[in-house]
């Protein structure tokens, strides 16, 4: 949770934050951030409601005094729900900013925004399928590759934990319990964080995030 550096104002919680750091950077020099954030209603104008979380979370991965930009982290906003925020089919909308007048100018600012429709039948690729089915309906039958066992070893350790035990859990909540587990093990919260990595391998297959 990233509280509101003022009271007046409005902070932003992060279900999954990833951070990966290249080779010889220090921890104010991280390579990519990922954020990964479930939503299951419609109607929360996602667009303008990732557009303030990207930009806090730019704002915190800037150093006060900094006098470049170079520094800036690549950033991933993961957007995941079980509607189709956009209406045309798609199981994955991968956006990013382009200049209208010149179409191919590759823009290179570092922000992309990936938008997972649980429900999509159209683009992705077959991995990116099961995982989303899984997503959906998180059950033994929809566990066919590596990436979905992964995940369903997470949520079946977390179902057991006596906090939740007969309620139905959302993603969000899995994911919630699965972080509070991991610290309380004693684990880095990088640890916990790392339990996205189905996410990343996928995305990373799709050829949408550099590979590490």
């Amino acid at each position: 949770i990233i509280p509101a550096e003022v009271p007046t104002q409005r902070g932003i919680r992060l279900d999954i934050e990833v951070v990966e750091y290249a080779e010889g950077m220090t921890e104010l020099q991280a390579k990519n951030i990922y954020d990964i954030e479930p939503h299951k209603y419609d109607g929360s104008d996602l667009p303008k409601h990732n557009r303030f979380y990207q930009a806090k979370i730019d704002g915190k991965s800037m150093k006060s005094g900094e006098k470049t930009f170079i520094k800036l982290p690549n950033l991933y906003v993961i957007t995941i729900t079980d509607y189709d925020p956009f209406d045309y089919g798609y199981m994955m909308y991968t956006v990013h900013n382009k200049c209208d007048e010149v179409p191919e100018l590759d823009y290179q600012d570092g922000l992309k925004f990936l938008y997972f429709n649980t429900k999509g039948s159209k683009g992705g690729s077959q991995a990116i399928k099961n995982l989303l089915n899984y997503i959906q309906d998180s059950k033994i039958k929809n566990v066919i590759d590596e990436s979905t066992r992964k995940l369903h070893t997470c949520v079946s350790k977390v179902k057991v934990l006596p906090e939740v035990r007969m309620e139905y859990m959302t993603l969000e909540e899995k994911i919630f319990y699965i972080k509070l587990n991991a610290k309380e093990d004693g684990k880095a919260e990088g640890k916990a964080e790392g339990k996205a990595e189905a996410i990343l391998e996928l995305l990373s297959e799709y050829g949408d995030v550099p590979e590490e």
